[in-house]
């Protein structure tokens, strides 16, 4: 395996188990106190995230599992300071794709979770207490309902892309290397939009900038969508053109689309109910995360066993 330097781990909490389904135009309201988070005053940036009347509250966009809590028609993020210390005010900031201290876990308890420690977002006293503090089961001030913009709870998504039989298995933070290229599947930013290139290295996960564009959730073995393992509200997408040569991109997350569901077997990405795999195109080895050199992408062509072009194999791979 290559990395560009020494591994270091990455420090997580346990997430959930993915789920596709994103929450747009959402309040999240304590569970403490019945009060809904809201910027204290515009969408700006560094402006207080605080908990006031449900009614005059703004929305949110959250995705359970991994990914960030941005408010609605902003590009601004809830931003957890550190994310390492108790009592830390939260804020807005501009959305930067990848951030720790702006990725969060939705969790299955209701929890919202900062990345890479032990924080969880908390309310203290009833309006200003908005805050981080250390994760603890059970603990109301940390419990979060999720609620339509008219106050009705929103129900558990429709989860009908997800394959979850015996023989697959759901990974975290996996690397996809084509080994005919020795090379190693990445994305040029963590970004919506952003092509899927094929970088000559695999950069070490304590880079977390660039490794977070080379690490992905998918299930191996079977059929679901493949996600940024760091914001898993971003998912590799065929652009909708399945036909021959179509460049594949990452895209926000749209549950049960067709263009995001791929079948992972056999070392092989098939476009859900399509005869056409992923395949890599190098023109030389230059091309690395932030690159728009366009030297290399990854396309749709028809799927040929004997392609070794079409051969994804999974490196660095955390069971979910």
């Amino acid at each position: 395996m290559r990395y560009l330097c020494t591994v270091l781990p990455l420090l997580a909490v346990a997430s959930p188990s993915p789920i596709l389904k994103r929450h747009s135009g959402v309040k999240i309201q304590s569970a403490r106190n019945g009060r809904c988070l809201s910027p204290k005053g515009e969408d700006l940036d560094n402006v207080r995230v605080v908990a006031i009347e449900c009614d005059r509250a703004k929305t949110w966009d959250i995705v359970p599992g991994r990914g960030p809590v941005i408010r609605t028609g902003a590009n601004l993020a809830l931003n957890a300071g550190t994310g390492q210390d108790n009592n830390e005010v939260v804020v807005l900031k501009a959305y930067n794709a990848g951030d720790t201290i702006q990725t969060w876990y939705l969790t299955e308890d209701n929890r919202i979770a900062i990345e890479g420690g032990d924080q969880c977002l908390d309310q203290g006293d009833d309006i200003e207490g908005t805050q981080t503090y250390q994760c603890s089961p059970g603990n109301g001030n940390q419990e979060w309902r999720i609620l339509n913009a008219d106050g009705t709870p929103v129900g558990p998504g429709p989860n009908a892309t997800r394959d979850n039989n015996s023989e697959s298995e759901w990974v975290d933070n996996a690397a996809l290397s084509v080994e005919a290229f020795g090379t190693w599947l990445t994305v040029t930013n963590a970004q919506s939009g952003s092509p899927l290139v094929l970088s000559p290295t695999l950069f070490d996960p304590a880079q977390t900038a660039v490794a977070a564009q080379q690490r992905f959730t998918i299930n191996e073995g079977g059929t679901g969508p493949i996600q940024l393992s760091r914001d898993e509200t971003l998912c590799i997408d065929s652009t909708g053109d399945s036909s021959s040569g179509g460049g594949l991109r990452l895209m926000t997350c749209v549950d049960a689309d067709g263009s995001q569901t791929w079948e992972y077997k056999n070392n092989r990405l098939r476009l859900s109910q399509t005869d056409r795999c992923a395949t890599g195109q190098v023109v030389d080895s230059q091309d690395a995360p932030g690159s728009n050199a366009g030297s290399s992408k990854v396309v749709l062509e028809l799927c040929d066993d004997n392609r070794k072009d079409q051969e994804f194999h999974l490196e660095d791979k955390q069971t979910k």
